[in-house]
């Protein structure tokens, strides 16, 4: 693809994104097909990790003790996001955990998305299951660290470049640009609304509109 890419993957003390917080974020912004940078950190959530999140992901309370808030990493995080499309596995979880972090300092998020759980749908809809556990045995793609931001991050970029290789790039942007013109994305905190107006992510001021709760099972990522 032409356009930078921020592929963004989340680990969270649950699956609402109201009520759940970051515990754990990477980034891999990607610009004529190349990585121009990545980002990673643990996040203090201000609460304690529960015991589900720990057996699933590896990180305890003790963990992010020390990690940053998100309020220390909202601007370096807001760059490395800043004029990408916003590429996540399963895009409206990721997308909705770190619109709401930014809701909560006071200031908007919005990004254009791509959900590779969907591309993955319009492009093999032969199989069933399309969660990235079953992407990475498809494709063999090697993940050192599942169920943790950067590992997965880094599966969901290799999948991106397989197909990239393997189908016709023809048919692949067409499908890219038709899921662009589709996503549904959280325009104001809590609201869902098209978040394809801007090519742009873009971050301001804002008030706290109404919240309403969005969950996503972990187990589908």
């Amino acid at each position: 693809m032409d356009r930078p890419l921020a592929i963004v993957d989340v680990e969270t003390t649950g699956s609402s994104s109201v009520y759940g917080r970051i515990i754990e974020i990477a980034v891999i912004r990607v610009e004529n097909g190349k990585i121009k940078r990545t980002f990673e950190s643990l996040v203090n959530p201000e609460r304690p990790i529960p015991f589900t999140i720990e057996q699933l992901t590896g990180i305890s309370s003790h963990d992010i003790a020390d990690a940053p808030y998100f309020r220390d990493i909202a601007r370096e995080l807001y760059h490395i996001l800043d004029g990408a499309i916003f590429v996540a596995h399963n895009a409206r979880f990721d997308y909705g955990f770190v619109k709401n972090e930014f809701g909560r300092l006071g200031r908007t998020f919005n990004a254009r998305c791509l959900c590779t759980v969907k591309l993955s749908r319009r492009l093999y809809p032969e199989h069933r299951n399309h969660n990235l556990s079953s992407i990475i045995e498809r494709f063999g793609i090697a993940c050192e660290n599942r169920h943790r931001a950067m590992g997965d991050a880094k599966a969901t970029h290799e999948f991106l470049k397989i197909i990239e290789h393997q189908e016709d790039q023809e048919r692949l942007h067409e499908v890219i640009n038709k899921l662009l013109k589709q996503a549904v994305c959280i325009s104001s905190v809590g609201k869902m609304a098209n978040c394809c107006t801007s090519g742009r992510a873009s971050m301001s001021k804002t008030g706290f509109g109404r919240i309403s709760p969005m969950t996503t099972p972990l187990h589908a990522r």
